[in-house]
């Protein structure tokens, strides 16, 4: 994630669903709904345990389930507030679901048997979904195979439904892309999701499905979780493969999942984790990671427990933008207290103002080699060969009206190499903004620090007035990209450290606080068991 200071005008994009491709798989869609009837009358299942408890008791099959899933997607996306969450549903769901169902039949129940997935548009995929990165430029691109954590959620029995809405090239925190058009917010159609993982925030709080998959580089899942009420986890760097999700800078990448509760993602995670080859950072994760997160789940998890709050970094507050979000702070510090947490208000993180931006410089040098090394290996059957290619191919129809990124791309491309003395330095930079709050976590004996996500609640979309959101020095109507908040979801991607982001008490305009809590590097399930037990507490 990335902001885009472009300062072009506000445009819809064509509706997605208006390609003769789109129409015949509209067309499926409809008669998926027809046939489906019975089945989306019900609701679908609101957790993976409700889920598995539909399945062995036989109340429900999971090609009903997963017909009721497309047929969902189908009639929420439709419509002037349709969140253009999904960019395309899967032509063999069902038949995945079929396989699924003779496996129970023959007495197998995977893990997460027909557990609902969504892939966020950067995730390739060895089927006949596109991977496209939210990029008109990208065509019909298919990948040979498998992210390898999409390989391992399959593997556990997942069925992926479809492809989620991104910023495209992960660049902002809109939820704009060319090919998809503008996301919007799952609690509230007039508000954006955050980016770059907004569509599959949205989705899974719109309960388009149970899981979907994320990634973030500058806080492009923590800013989707808290914007649309569901929980986000950044882990710690190392923790999770990297393999095959199209790059943007190996500094700070991490792909993760974005779920409605602690506990689903706590059952998810453990499938995740563990050393690949493929990436050299999860050599870290030896001997820390874990297969099996599910013990997290204690809900007495906050007695006894150290949280630090952190209000200010750097001269940066994250705190007084908006009294609605200090309010629904103050109201989760309290309630955490009441559970029998003790809650210590921490020293301001002290040096360079705005150190932490050190990760911005580095990503940027990043991106451009790292993208060109992609598109030359699993992704050169893409029909753009390189960064420079992908902004010629932005600059023509039909990509030109669309691509509202150009002035990041420009400026990745004119970037220096990755190397020399600046970049040692921004690099040193970060070890020693990383040294600070290591420094903070143990001076206080703390299991979390916890602040607001962001000081402000989710922006309204560009051009909307929205009586109902207020954040200091924010006049609307906002252009794209614009917005308040604080640097909060930059302080993981510049440390590497694990966040969880749960939601927290409600905000007007009916959203919900993203509360952060960062712990000690591989502290994942500490992280989840205090978020399990802050849920607890509604």
């Amino acid at each position: 994630m990335r902001p885009d200071t472009s300062n072009r005008p506000h445009q819809e994009a064509d509706d997605p669903m208006s390609t003769p491709r789109s129409r015949t798989a509209a067309l499926v869609a409809t008669l998926l709904l027809t046939a489906s009837a019975a089945a989306a009358q019900a609701a679908p299942p609101r957790s993976i345990a409700e889920l598995e408890g539909s399945l062995r008791s036989g109340k429900t099959t999971c090609r009903a389930v997963v017909t009721e899933a497309l047929a969902r997607i189908a009639s929420v996306e439709r419509g002037p507030l349709r969140p253009r969450a999904v960019l395309e549903t899967n032509p063999d769901a069902l038949g995945i679901a079929d396989g699924l169902d003779g496996e129970q039949r023959a007495g197998t129940l995977r893990p997460l048997h027909c557990v609902t997935l969504l892939v966020k548009d950067n995730f390739e995929t060895g089927d006949r979904l596109r991977t496209t990165v939210g990029s008109l430029t990208m065509g019909d691109f298919r990948a040979t195979r498998d992210a390898l954590v999409v390989a391992r959620l399959r593997a556990a029995g997942a069925v992926v439904l479809g492809k989620t809405n991104m910023d495209e090239w992960a660049h902002g925190a809109s939820g704009y892309s060319s090919r998809g058009g503008q996301t919007r917010n799952g609690l509230r159609p007039t508000r954006g999701p955050g980016g770059s993982s907004g569509g599959s925030a949205s989705a899974v709080q719109k309960g388009l499905a149970l899981v979907a998959t994320g990634s973030d580089t500058g806080g492009s899942i923590q800013i989707p979780a808290h914007y649309n009420g569901v929980v986000g986890l950044r882990g710690t760097m190392g923790l999770i493969s990297r393999d095959g999700v199209v790059p943007f800078a190996s500094i700070s990448d991490i792909p993760g999942v974005l779920t409605r509760t602690t506990q689903d993602t706590t059952r998810v995670l453990g499938f995740l984790t563990g050393v690949d080859p493929a990436d050299p950072a999860t050599r870290r994760s030896a001997g820390r990671s874990r297969t099996d997160y599910t013990r997290s789940l204690d809900a007495t998890g906050l007695r006894g427990a150290r949280i630090g709050v952190l209000r200010r970094v750097f001269d940066v507050p994250l705190t007084g933008d908006a009294k609605d979000v200090d309010r629904a702070f103050a109201a989760s510090l309290k309630r955490m207290r009441g559970a029998g947490a003790s809650v210590v208000e921490l020293p301001a993180l002290r040096g360079p103002q705005l150190r932490w931006i050190d990760v911005g410089y580095v990503s940027q040098r990043q991106f451009r080699p790292e993208l060109n090394a992609w598109l030359a290996g699993p992704g050169r059957a893409a029909p753009v060969r390189s960064l420079r290619d992908l902004i010629a191919t932005s600059e023509r129809p039909p990509a030109a009206s669309k691509v509202r990124v150009m002035r990041l791309l420009e400026a990745e491309q004119g970037a220096v190499a990755p190397r020399g003395a600046d970049y040692e330095r921004f690099l040193d930079g970060m070890r020693k903004f990383r040294a600070q709050v290591d420094g903070l976590l143990k001076r206080f004996r703390l299991e979390a620090i916890a602040f607001p996500n962001s000081s402000c609640a989710a922006p309204p979309l560009p051009g909307i007035v929205d009586r109902t959101y207020i954040c200091k020095g924010v006049k609307q109507p906002l252009k794209r990209g614009g917005g308040g908040g604080s640097p909060a979801a930059l302080i993981s991607p510049a440390t590497g450290l694990p966040v969880l982001v749960v939601p927290g008490p409600r905000l007007s305009g009916g959203l919900r606080l993203g509360l952060s809590l960062l712990g000690p590097a591989w502290t994942e399930p500490e992280l989840l068991k205090l978020g399990y037990a802050y849920e607890r507490l509604r």
